[in-house]
């Protein structure tokens, strides 16, 4: 028994302190409503406004949104007029609504024959919309936009595009559709095809040069390859030629002499094939170069030679 009696206490306790702080806001916000009518008497809609939303702020009472709409009636805000109307006008349960209901409705009826619904269309997705310089969203936007009627202003921005403002007449209780067509900023489109048709450029040019760099590369080494070993060959093939002479002795037999010979062929072929060959490849080189569209100007080989369009040009030496 006494276990259940101390629950009781505690949720008893519990309950004492959530509505306190509700009873208090309650009473701030009647305070509040209470000055601001006083100041609405003397005509000083704007400072009981002030006090209207910090009541509405504290506690957001149908009562509190009622007021906050009719003092926005008397500013001539028509568009939070008539949200905070259509709000209290909705608390149907509310005694202090059903009061005056017909009040209410009437102050709105009179609030919509000064509004108007506006739709914004754009080409471009993702632009930010402004009306009358307050914002209301992106494109597409999902709704009709209530508006005062008469002149509108819209902004409609974005990224990459030229901003545009347009102005429509919205008649009063009536519906509007404007288009607002959005145009890229001079050289964002340009620029950014400029830099696609280079990427292409340089790919087709990397392409055509894969054949005669490849020759050249194989020409280059069959003639180092061949200097080294050929150079080689031949001093040896000096030696011999001094030892034999010019016939078959004692320290040369009819052999060597034969090897001699056919080294001495084997590296003049060997010499004319990698001239040969290193010609074709510069070539062939110079005219895929020529032959390119696009694409850099000249093309790094190496650290010590560059490909372009005049041809190739060697750097520095080797090491």
């Amino acid at each position: 028994m006494i276990r259940h009696i101390r629950l009781a206490a505690a949720v008893f306790a519990v309950g004492a302190l959530l509505v306190v702080p509700r009873a208090s806001a309650q009473s701030e916000a009647d305070a509040l409503i209470s000055r601001a009518i006083e100041l609405r008497g003397e005509g000083r809609d704007m400072e009981a406004l002030e006090l209207l939303v910090a009541a509405y702020e504290a506690s957001p009472t149908p009562r509190s949104a009622a007021q906050l709409g009719f003092c926005n009636q008397a500013l001539g805000r028509w568009v939070e007029a008539e949200r905070r109307l259509l709000e209290a006008v909705r608390a149907e349960a509310d005694p202090w609504i059903a009061q005056r209901r017909a009040t209410l409705e009437e102050s709105l009826a009179f609030v919509r024959r000064n509004l108007g619904s506006l739709e914004v269309l754009s080409n471009v997705e993702g632009a930010t919309v402004r009306i009358g310089g307050d914002e209301v969203g992106v494109t597409p936007l999902d709704r009709r936009v209530r508006v005062q009627a008469g002149q509108v202003e819209i902004e409609v921005s974005h990224p990459g595009y030229e901003r545009r403002v347009v102005a429509i007449v919205v008649v009063p209780g009536g519906e509007a559709r404007q288009l607002v067509e959005l145009v890229a900023r001079t050289g964002t489109t340009a620029e950014a095809g400029a830099v696609a048709n280079e990427h292409r450029g340089n790919a087709r040019s990397a392409r055509a040069l894969v054949g005669p760099i490849t020759l050249f590369s194989v020409a280059v080494a069959g003639a180092l390859t061949f200097a080294v070993s050929g150079g080689l060959a031949l001093s040896e093939d000096a030696r011999l030629a001094d030892d034999c002479g010019a016939n078959v002795g004692a320290r040369c037999t009819g052999d060597d002499l034969a090897a001699l010979h056919r080294r001495s062929l084997i590296a003049d072929i060997g010499w004319i094939t990698a001239a040969a060959a290193l010609v074709a490849g510069v070539t062939w080189l110079t005219f895929a170069l020529r032959r390119t569209d696009s694409g850099p100007s000249a093309l790094r080989l190496s650290p010590w030679a560059t490909a372009g369009a005049g041809g190739l040009v060697l750097r520095g030496s080797l090491q």
